[in-house]
């Protein structure tokens, strides 16, 4: 039997078990190691929600308008992972005490750390849920909204925390703060 090339079922076995064993080896290395899938000088382009400047070169503020564009991922660990070394207690909030709005967000999750995140800061605050106007076609009930209330002499102090953890440096705060510079969550 000239010209035949015969090969073992051991072989082919070998060859279909090892060549995507290694594929995904060298795949795990290369998560671990960090390296990036796309080009290094690559990055998304973001634009200004406010005039649609481009924000490769300065991602944190629109150098056309001033606006704070602040990354939703990073405000969110934030509000997850940066806890006070050592909790205040804070003090008890009266219904009789003036209080006013604080922040809207149609985020559940963000409401809930929010308030947990003032709450071990010190500020007193009371989340409530509120029907909004809109519906949602994909689920069958009303869309809901929250609302967080702090007293209002704790309102500046809530104000500098949620700054901190969206990401606003110190020496801008004050620029935020009086209402000159606008903040956008992306």
């Amino acid at each position: 039997m000239r010209g035949r090339i015969y090969i073992s079922d051991w072989l082919c076995l070998g060859a279909s078990i090892v060549v995507p064993l290694a594929a995904l080896l060298l795949l795990m290395r290369r998560l671990r190691s960090g390296i990036s899938w796309t080009k290094e000088d690559e990055q998304p382009e973001r634009r200004c929600p406010e005039c649609g400047y481009d924000l490769r070169a300065s991602p944190l503020q629109c150098p056309e308008c001033g606006t704070f564009v602040v990354d939703r991922r990073k405000y969110f660990h934030a509000l997850v992972h940066d806890w006070p070394e050592i909790p205040i207690d804070p003090r008890n909030f009266h219904s009789t005490e003036a209080s006013v709005e604080f922040l809207n967000t149609d985020n559940s999750t963000e409401a809930d750390f929010l308030e947990q995140q003032l709450t071990a800061r010190g500020i007193p605050c009371v989340v409530e849920e509120r029907p909004s106007l809109r519906r949602d076609v994909w689920r069958a009930g009303a869309v809901y909204y929250f609302v967080i209330r702090v007293p209002s002499e704790d309102l500046l102090n809530a104000r500098k925390y949620l700054c901190l953890a969206q990401g606003i440096p110190l020496e801008k705060l004050d620029l935020v703060l009086s209402g000159e510079r606008k903040v956008v969550v992306t």
